[in-house]
């Protein structure tokens, strides 16, 4: 199995409750492809460099995981 980092942003407009579901969405996800999530770091909300869509910032998530290439 190959270590993998996944960085998501995910927009800022839900609330918390939203944020963690989808971050809970995302470990499914690795383990139905067969994967081991080793560690999720929710880092919230955070400026963004410059505007994506409109959106200032956003909710960081970084997921390191292992799975087969």
């Amino acid at each position: 199995m190959r270590k993998y980092e996944l960085l998501s942003v995910i927009k800022p407009n839900i609330d918390s409750e939203e944020y963690d579901k989808l971050v809970s969405k995302i470990d499914e996800t690795i383990a139905q492809l067969g994967g081991k999530v080793l560690s999720v770091d929710k880092t919230g909300r955070k400026k963004l460099a410059y505007d994506l869509k409109d959106f200032r910032d956003g909710y960081f998530s970084v997921h390191t995981f292992e799975l087969e290439p």
